[in-house]
C-alpha cells in the first residue's frame, strides 16, 4: 500500500515522505519516487520528517499500519495537520499523546473504502485509471512466483497481499 500512496501523492503534486521498516522497503520506496525515505530501523520518525519538511511537519500522514506509529505520526504533522488511519496491521490499539490534538490543533480521522457510497467510488477509480494511463501510477509487485510454487508465495515472511496472475498458453493474462 505504501508504494501506491507515494505514487498517488506524487501524481497529485505532493512531496511524500515514505516511512518504512526495512532497507528492502526503503528500496521499494525509492523506486516509487518518494521525496524522502525514513527507514525506522535506522532513523527516528519525528526527526526525519522534521528534516524533510524544514522543521514544519507534514501536512498530512496516511497510516496503514497503526499501533505505536500512529502517535509518532501525529507528533510529526504540522500544527493543523491531519493523520488518517487506513488500517491496523500493526495492532488494533494505538498509543498517542492526546495533548497533541488540542495543543497543535491536529486532526485524527479514519478512512475505509467499503464505507464509501458506490456513487463516490466510480469517480475515484476513474481518476486512478487516468493517472495510470498517464504513467503517473503503476502496479508494483515485490515478488513473482510460478503457479507451481504457490506454497512458497504464501509462506513468504511479512504482511502483504497476494495477487495471482495466470497466463494462458497463448500468453494472455
Amino acid at each position: 500500500m505504501g508504494g501506491a500512496l507515494v505514487q498517488t501523492g506524487k501524481a497529485l503534486d505532493a512531496r511524500p515522505v515514505a516511512v518504512v521498516s526495512t532497507p528492502h522497503k526503503a528500496q521499494r520506496a525509492a523506486e516509487a519516487r518518494a521525496y524522502a525515505i525514513t527507514d525506522l530501523s535506522t532513523r527516528d520518525l519525528h526527526q526525519a520528517v522534521a528534516e524533510a519538511t524544514g522543521r514544519q511537519g507534514a501536512d498530512a500522514a496516511l497510516d496503514p499500519v497503526g499501533g505505536v506509529r500512529l502517535g509518532e505520526l501525529l507528533r510529526s504533522v504540522r500544527n493543523g495537520g491531519t493523520v488518517v488511519s487506513l488500517g491496523f496491521t500493526g495492532c488494533e490499539q494505538a498509543e498517542l499523546d492526546v495533548v497533541d490534538l488540542p495543543i497543535g490543533e491536529k486532526h485524527l480521522t479514519g478512512y475505509a473504502i467499503p464505507n464509501e457510497p458506490e456513487e463516490a467510488i466510480g469517480p475515484g477509480l476513474k481518476t486512478i485509471a487516468a493517472l495510470a494511463a498517464q504513467g503517473a501510477v503503476r502496479s508494483v509487485f515485490d515478488s513473482r512466483f510460478a503457479l507451481d510454487d504457490f506454497e512458497d508465495a504464501f509462506a513468504r515472511p511479512g504482511p502483504g497481499h497476494l495477487s495471482l496472475w495466470a497466463r494462458s498458453r497463448s500468453g494472455q493474462t
